[in-house]
């Protein structure tokens, strides 16, 4: 039976220990302790420069928050790990061991959170460790603001961003959208509900045109996420495919994802394109070096806008929700998560 965390305390051979559940479940152990110590079927590795620097808890309601310095020096923990947004959520729980007997006495336990910032200094990366009473801070409910406050693809915002595959002999109702088995840069909506045939259709991919088949009738329709090649590599923040051929700003705010080489499956923000050259500027360079020769999928980026600033009330408005993402049906405008006849700062603090 281990003795009660008071016996633990008792001990003059007390190291604290730090074990982190990384988001894809990978779980990491350090400790202050010059040699590692194992307790628990987990390795907590020593590491000399890895200190809490500030620590703050209440016995109130005011949230709880501790710094970390020189874990994220560890061999264990990579650069491209932190990119890749691996250890943004981390779960952490932190206590103290007495490392003559490797716990088998029992363990102190001192605090529990999850990992939030993480800043870079010149010699690593430090990590500020949110305790569990952040969670009571957390604002609930929404901002009325003048853009959209649904994520692109989510319930709220409505959009298939990337639909089913076409399926043979397959109740489809209106509406309903699917991309073809091979990408053609299309999908498809049904615009006459019925049962799709018993082998793939020869798609009409003129968008505006429709396919029968079987008794369903689709309308071909841009897709929202498309795929290729890259061509070439100026860095790892601004790539190219030369073959693409979209107006300018149309991947902007989106997002592309790798799908081969070192940094497939990585989901990076899009912070600019331009079409003539087909060329994404990234919001921050991919964690591994690219190539340039990688496959990917990019996703059409949304302003989060129905009414842009010069648009005029009464005339048809210019935002991405309204132009890019309200093709089917006449219909995703309704869904719009914002307010764009707000009054803006100059019409509430205006005088009479």
């Amino acid at each position: 039976m281990k003795a009660t965390a008071a016996a633990v305390l008792a001990s003059d051979t007390l190291v604290s220990c730090w074990r982190i559940v990384r988001v894809d479940g990978t779980v990491l152990g350090f400790t202050t302790h010059d040699t590692d110590i194992v307790y628990d079927s987990v390795t907590y590795e020593a590491a000399s420069g890895f200190a809490p620097t500030a620590t703050r808890q209440t016995d109130t309601t005011a949230a709880d928050s501790q710094d970390v310095e020189g874990i994220f020096d560890s061999a264990s923990i990579t650069e491209e790990d932190l990119a890749a947004g691996l250890y943004a959520g981390a779960r952490v729980y932190h206590f103290e061991i007495d490392w003559s007997d490797s716990g088998a006495s029992g363990i102190h336990k001192l605090d529990a959170g999850i990992i939030g910032d993480i800043s870079r200094t010149r010699t690593g990366f430090n990590a500020g460790v949110m305790g569990l009473k952040d969670l009571l801070t957390q604002v609930i409910g929404r901002t009325y603001t003048k853009s959209c406050w649904h994520t692109l693809g989510d319930a709220g915002c409505g959009i298939t961003l990337e639909p089913t595959a076409w399926a043979a002999t397959t109740a489809y109702a209106l509406l309903d959208v699917v991309s073809p088995t091979t990408a053609d840069g299309r999908r498809y909506v049904c615009t006459t509900a019925g049962t799709s045939g018993g082998s793939e259709p020869t798609w009409d991919t003129v968008v505006g045109n429709t396919t029968n088949d079987g008794t369903v009738v689709w309308t071909t329709y841009e897709a929202y996420t498309k795929t290729g090649t890259l061509t070439s590599a100026t860095s790892d923040q601004v790539i190219s495919d030369s073959g693409r051929g979209e107006a300018d700003d149309d991947f902007t705010y989106g997002w592309i994802e790798f799908t081969s080489g070192d940094n497939s499956g990585i989901q990076i923000p899009i912070k600019d394109y331009t079409g003539a050259t087909g060329t994404f500027t990234l919001l921050f360079p991919a964690p591994f070096t690219v190539a340039g020769t990688e496959t990917y999928k990019a996703v059409r980026g949304c302003n989060k806008h129905l009414k842009l600033s010069g648009d005029v009330w009464g005339t048809a408005y210019t935002g991405d929700c309204r132009v890019k993402f309200n093709t089917e049906n006449s219909g995703n405008a309704k869904r719009f998560g914002g307010y764009p006849e707000l009054p803006g700062d100059d019409k509430i603090f205006a005088g009479p």
